[in-house]
């Protein structure tokens, strides 16, 4: 039977933050979506902690467009996006927000008042033993997934969030912008054309300073080449 499901990701303070931080840090999250936007949304959802690997924590229907459980322990400057599926659709993403602190009930509470249409995102690469990752990014919310060969990222909202591919070893650079080969349905890309894409985010100074040269772009070549990157398959359903 189709159980359809909500994940939240929160982005908190490390545990020496926690200690440095006066007060009392929050035990229970609740997660509240109120906007016309934010609809069909199922009764029981998902906390998933960007700390370390992650952790997944279960938060049922707890009231009216009230979602709620113990999900471990979050400073009031935590940040928090939405994001869920539903039978026959790809769901739905909100905003990145930070949680407010309800000191008397010890409930770090998330209030989204909007949402975006959510989509199913498959990366495959040639050759399928290359380590990649994908990084998505609403500031100041970030989350990063390493994979091999395949993975998927669920309830993408490109509206809303920047998503990157990065291949091989993880670096300062921040990838091939997902999000521009989505909209030109450009949805298999080789070597050569990775190589002038990340050339052209360059010029645009798209997370490094503009760098047209012969230089630039062989180094590009070079590292891909390194890896024996060929090309990637970006399925978006």
């Amino acid at each position: 039977m189709y159980k359809p499901a909500v994940f939240a990701i929160v982005f908190a303070t490390s545990a020496a933050a926690i200690a440095q931080t006066p007060g009392s840090p929050f035990h229970r999250v609740e997660v509240v979506l109120n906007g016309s936007s934010c609809s069909d949304v199922p009764d029981e959802i998902f906390i998933v902690i960007n700390a370390g690997e992650g952790h997944e924590y279960a938060l049922t229907k707890a009231g009216k467009n009230i979602w709620a459980g113990d999900a471990g322990t979050w400073l009031p400057e935590s940040f928090g996006i939405a994001r869920w599926g539903a039978k026959n659709a790809a769901g739905g993403v909100t905003e990145c927000l930070p949680g407010q602190g309800l000191r008397r009930t010890n409930i770090l509470r998330f209030t989204f008042g909007r949402c975006y249409r959510g989509q199913e995102v498959t990366f495959t690469t040639v050759p399928g033993t290359l380590t990649s990752q994908y990084v998505r990014e609403q500031e100041p919310c970030k989350e990063t997934v390493r994979f091999r060969g395949s993975e998927t990222a669920r309830f993408v909202g490109f509206n809303a969030e920047d998503v990157r591919l990065q291949f091989g070893p993880p670096d300062r650079r921040r990838g091939l912008l997902v999000n521009a080969l989505v909209e030109k349905k450009k949805l298999v890309v080789t070597r050569d054309w990775v190589v002038h894409a990340l050339a052209a985010q360059r010029n645009r100074g798209d997370g490094a300073h503009s760098n047209l040269s012969s230089n630039a772009i062989d180094l590009d070549d070079k590292k891909l080449a390194a890896i024996d990157f060929k090309s990637v398959t970006i399925g978006v359903r």
